[in-house]
């Protein structure tokens, strides 16, 4: 009696490492990297796509590039939607946030001619009622100024 053939493990075919990548980068682009990570997974899925088809199906993955390459395109796609939201976004808060900034500048203007009131006011007590007639036979009687900061910068 003939013995029968060995009995030989077929294993599945590996993935691609390239086909890997651009899975893993579509999904980044498609969640948090947008085009940054888009357009590599583009890449490198054809590339895995390419070097699947040649090798004769010792390689896999061949559905972990087409989804890497979809996400890739869907984030590229997608591109001029994010910026025209960016763009929204910028002309909103700009004039928000320099309007901010003009009435901060408005409100310190107004507290240094506060303290500059106060202070002549309190050198004209202690000298008979006479104005200073510089600006540094006052400046000692200013208060709540923020130190190293002149009060006329």
């Amino acid at each position: 009696m003939e013995a029968p053939p060995p009995i030989t493990q077929v294993l599945p075919p590996r993935a691609a490492g390239l086909a890997i990548a651009s899975l893993v980068l579509g999904i980044l682009s498609v969640t948090c990297l947008s085009i940054l990570a888009g357009i590599p997974a583009l890449i490198l899925g054809a590339l895995a796509m390419q070097r699947i088809g040649r090798s004769a199906g010792t390689l896999g993955g061949k559905g972990q590039a087409l989804a890497g390459v979809i996400m890739g395109g869907i984030s590229f796609a997608l591109l001029p939607l994010v910026a025209a939201v960016l763009a929204i976004a910028a002309s909103v808060t700009v004039p928000a946030m320099l309007a901010k900034r003009s009435k901060a500048q408005e409100v310190a203007c107004l507290n240094n001619v506060r303290q500059c009131t106060q202070a002549c006011t309190r050198y004209a007590q202690e000298h008979d009622t006479a104005l200073p007639k510089v600006w540094g036979d006052a400046a000692k009687y200013v208060v709540n100024e923020t130190p190293g900061k002149s009060l006329l910068h």
